[in-house]
């Protein structure tokens, strides 16, 4: 499966942003401009598909490292992703 879109709302350093991902990508850009945290947050959602969200949320210390600014209200997430036969949006 290949990454249509994904949008990220309220996950550290990023308030909301939407990355729509080529064949090849590269990431790059200043510090503090959240290039760790998008991979971070790709990171969080292959342990969320194995089960193990909450195990992984408890070892960061908790939600509060996790939200943006330390004061977001939620995380959320709208990921598109390819299948060769048809779209899934999640």
């Amino acid at each position: 499966m290949i990454i249509n879109s994904l949008d990220i709302e309220g996950f550290r350093s990023m308030k909301n942003v939407h990355w729509a991902p080529n064949n090849l990508n590269l990431i790059i850009g200043p510090n503090g401009a959240g290039k760790s945290n998008l991979l971070r947050f790709l990171e969080l959602m292959t342990i969320s598909a194995q089960a193990h969200l909450g195990k992984h949320i408890q070892s960061l210390g908790g939600m509060e490292p996790l939200v943006w600014d330390g004061q977001a209200k939620r995380i959320g997430c709208k990921l598109k992703m390819f299948d060769e036969k048809k779209i899934i949006a999640l």
